[in-house]
Order: C-alpha cells, then sequence, then structure tokens
C-alpha cells in the first residue's frame, strides 16, 4: 500500500536555501493538518468522551461544533483478539463499520479496540448481542482472527457513553472469569460478577 501525497509544496529555486524553505514549509502544513485534525476529527472527539478528557459544558459545545447529536443513542462493544490473523482488528472493524461520521472506531493497542455503534433507538440487550455475534462472525471470515466482545447497556445520550465505555470493559473483564468459554460478554447479564466487582477492597 503506497502513501498518499496530502499536499505538494512548491519553492522556486533548487539552491540550498530553497530546499531549505520547501522542508520548513512541508513541516508547517503537516503541522496545521495535524491540528486540523485533531480539532475537527469526530473520533478524537468520542475518545475523548469514553475516556472522560472533558467537561460537560465543553463536551457539548465541543458536539455542536462538530454537529455531533448529543441525544442519539449509541452502543459501546469493547473488542478484544484472542487469535490474530493476517490483518490488524482496526481494519477489520473499519472495513464492517465503514460510516465515521456515525460509527467510531478507537484504537486502545493492537489487541483492543473499542467500537461506538449509532443506534436509532433505544434497543435490548438480545438485539445488542445479536450485533455483536455479527461483529465476531464478519471478524472469522474476513481475518480468521477469534475475538471476545465486552458489551454495554445502550447509553441513551452522549453523557451517559463514558458509562457505558466502563460497562463494556467490566464485562470482558469480569465476564471471561467467571465463563471463559463465552465470546460475548454482556454487562446486563454479568448478574453476581458485577456485585463482587463493584466490592470495595479493604
Amino acid at each position: 500500500c503506497r502513501p498518499t501525497a496530502e499536499y505538494v509544496v512548491y519553492v522556486e529555486g533548487t539552491d540550498e536555501v530553497s530546499r531549505y524553505c520547501c522542508q520548513t514549509l512541508a513541516i508547517a502544513a503537516d503541522n496545521v493538518r495535524h491540528y486540523y485534525d485533531e480539532k475537527y476529527d469526530k473520533t478524537v472527539f468520542m475518545q475523548n468522551v469514553i475516556f472522560d478528557n472533558m467537561l460537560a459544558f465543553g463536551l457539548h459545545q465541543k458536539a455542536i461544533e462538530l454537529h455531533v447529536d448529543t441525544e442519539q443513542p449509541r452502543a459501546v462493544f469493547y473488542i478484544k483478539v484472542e487469535s490474530k490473523g493476517d490483518m490488524s482488528i482496526y481494519e477489520v472493524i473499519r472495513n464492517i463499520f465503514p460510516d465515521k461520521e456515525h460509527d467510531f472506531v478507537i484504537n486502545i493497542d493492537s489487541d483492543n479496540i473499542v467500537l461506538i455503534k449509532e443506534l436509532r433507538e433505544i434497543i435490548s440487550s438480545d438485539e445488542i448481542e445479536a450485533m455483536a455475534q455479527q461483529i465476531i462472525d464478519t471478524v472469522h471470515t474476513e481475518s480468521m482472527m477469534r475475538v471476545l466482545i465486552g458489551v454495554s447497556s445502550p447509553a441513551e445520550n452522549i453523557n451517559k457513553l463514558n458509562n457505558a465505555y466502563k460497562e463494556a470493559q467490566i464485562a470482558l473483564e469480569v465476564g471471561k472469569v467467571f465463563d471463559e468459554e463465552k465470546l460475548i460478554l454482556n454487562y446486563e447479564s454479568l448478574g453476581i460478577g458485577r456485585l463482587i466487582y463493584q466490592l470495595p477492597i479493604r
């Protein structure tokens, strides 16, 4: 896969000063592009939301700026690679959910991905599990990777997205302890495992 040029810098002249000016302009242009991407990238914004890096006021202001619907329900899927294939899990999930305006794929590391999936409406726990099963089946078909998925309760709005992320993470961590065979670990189905997880450590 060859890299694609995102901009071209032209400078008149062929001497050392011209070369230096050209390199300086290229670095400046790259910094501007990076700053613009950071500032206006919805995925970066959603990453900050789930990691609780934003105050409530700033969150809503930024959502308005980026045209993100704060009242749209969403589900969080924490996807962990159990056995690797030839492709990166990020690329596989991004190919399954290519709509960058509504579905957000966040790279935690090479073996862990978070998918924030926009929902048309609040759906049941069974329907969310069915979506997780489709992800597992598609990932296996396309890459032969085996993945586990922790799923959250649906987040009614953007204010509850950070909590949904924590639920999906807890589902994955706690669910594996109580049921090693399951590939889909649902926060709402943790039962006693959730209670034990929430007990304070003395």
